[in-house]
């Protein structure tokens, strides 16, 4: 007799960080794997360090410390598992 399978057949989906700055006329929207939060803040240390980018610095910054606020488990705060 076998042993039934008893993994799960619909893994669930893996918890995504989104994150939106606007500052006009400009609007960034940047989401990923929460796994892959450390390639998405190398991405945009890429961009503000780019002349031709507009996403300057200060933005950078300010998506990075939300990206950051989502990853650590030890918040004061619950993030909402929705676009922030």
């Amino acid at each position: 007799m076998s042993t039934p399978d008893t993994r799960n057949p619909n893994p669930p989906p893996p918890e995504m960080v989104c994150v939106t700055l606007q500052r006009p006329p400009h609007f960034w929207r940047f989401a990923c794997d929460l796994n892959q939060a450390g390639d998405l803040l190398e991405r945009l240390a890429h961009l503000a360090d780019n002349e031709d980018s507009d996403l300057s610095w200060d933005d950078a910054e300010t998506i990075a410390s939300q990206v950051l606020a989502h990853r650590h488990h030890d918040r004061t705060e619950d993030t909402p598992s929705y676009d922030r």
